[in-house]
């Protein structure tokens, strides 16, 4: 899971925040604080009006389900269909790196190296057998048989593990970040969207006038 990558493409400025904030009271000129106080107080419908693109970079297909449970966001993600044969070419299952490119590790597999190499031999099994399976799909519309229309990798889609690694475009406003990662820090939610959420958290405290948003909120 140390391959994640989170990037802030774009974020909301407070002068557009500010201009819904003022709306409802007539007021020409609202400032920062008052934006926290009516956050603070609950009305955060307000806080719809920011808005924030991520770009996501090898996260597991497992975290992916995870995120469909939120549902106030748009989500871009890789095209398994058009990128799984490709990613098949590229893989090197004699290197243990190059099957970590493509696969998601859990840091607990890490520490206990007989588990890692369990999984690393699990992984290659896999692949070799998406691999057969797509020779076998070739070699039946070779032979006239159309798959009923459809693209081969969707069927090899099927054998895929959540562990094969994915990308997405991802854009949220702060209301439902703030959602996110209330929810997702919780020692109960998963480890990989736990730490993802840790990451767009710092990001937020770090890199936009919006982090004391975070802890306002949930106070």
């Amino acid at each position: 899971m140390d391959n994640i990558k989170v990037t802030l493409d774009e974020f909301t400025t407070p002068r557009i925040a500010l201009k819904a904030t003022g709306k409802p009271y007539r007021n020409k000129k609202p400032t920062m604080k008052l934006l926290e106080n009516i956050a603070k107080s609950g009305h955060t419908s307000v806080l719809e009006h920011i808005v924030f693109h991520f770009n996501i970079e090898n996260v597991s297909r497992l975290l992916l389900q995870e995120f469909s449970r939120h549902r106030i966001a748009s989500e871009t993600v890789e095209s398994t269909r058009f990128v799984l044969v490709k990613s098949l070419k590229e893989i090197d299952t004699e290197d243990g790196n190059s099957v970590y490119v493509y696969f998601t590790i859990p840091e607990m597999f890490k520490r206990h190296p007989h588990v890692e190499m369990f999984y690393r031999k699990h992984l290659g099994m896999v692949i070799d057998n998406i691999r057969h399976m797509s020779d076998m799909l070739k070699e039946i519309k070779e032979n006239g048989d159309d798959l009923d229309g459809e693209r081969p990798t969707d069927f090899l889609k099927y054998m895929l593990v959540e562990a094969f690694r994915t990308n997405i475009y991802w854009t949220i406003n702060m209301r439902s970040l703030i959602n996110f990662i209330h929810l997702r820090n919780s020692k109960n939610a998963h480890p990989e969207i736990r730490m993802l959420a840790r990451y767009i958290q710092d990001i937020i405290r770090t890199e936009t006038p919006y982090g004391n948003f975070l802890d306002i909120v949930y106070s």
